[in-house]
């Protein structure tokens, strides 16, 4: 079931987007992963920024006003490739709130090119965006927004 997309290039770059429009607060979300080996998992998180294959940006737990605020994770295609990866699930989670935002935008984005980030708002660039879930209206706790498939082509399905 589901949806499945063709990665584009070597590395892709999951991001977490929420608080757009909303007053300055603390609103802390959280974007994770799972990465799956034959017989172990290992997560990339708040709690553990770096694993092999994932590089995470940061946890964030203000939103600026009105504009908001990003969580990114880079995954090394690669470098996960190379360590017999079979999957890696995304997953966004509410650490502060009993719901998700209802401005939260998750997805993935090629990494073509190399991310800015603004001192005047999030490093999100819709141009790069491969493709995006927004979250309309409060949502339970946490949900699974992807998979990727290292085996199978590189491929996502959602």
């Amino acid at each position: 079931m589901g949806t499945q997309f063709k990665v584009e290039g070597e590395k892709v770059r999951l991001f977490m987007q929420w608080g757009k429009g909303l007053r300055a607060q603390h609103l802390d979300m959280d974007l994770s992963c799972k990465v799956a080996y034959r017989d172990r998992t290992k997560f990339c998180s708040y709690s553990n920024l770096v694993i092999a294959g994932c590089k995470y940006s940061g946890d964030i737990i203000l939103i600026r006003r009105i504009v908001g605020t990003a969580e990114y994770i880079e995954l090394d295609l690669n470098t996960l490739s190379e360590d017999e990866v079979t999957y890696v699930s995304f997953t966004c989670n509410a650490f502060s709130n009993e719901a998700l935002s209802p401005t939260l935008v998750v997805g993935w984005m090629n990494s073509k090119y190399p991310m800015k980030i603004s001192r005047k708002g999030v490093a999100y660039e819709p141009t790069a965006v491969q493709h995006q879930v927004s979250v309309n209206q409060s949502l339970t706790k946490g949900m699974v927004f992807g998979v990727l498939d290292v085996n199978r082509e590189k491929s996502f399905f959602n």
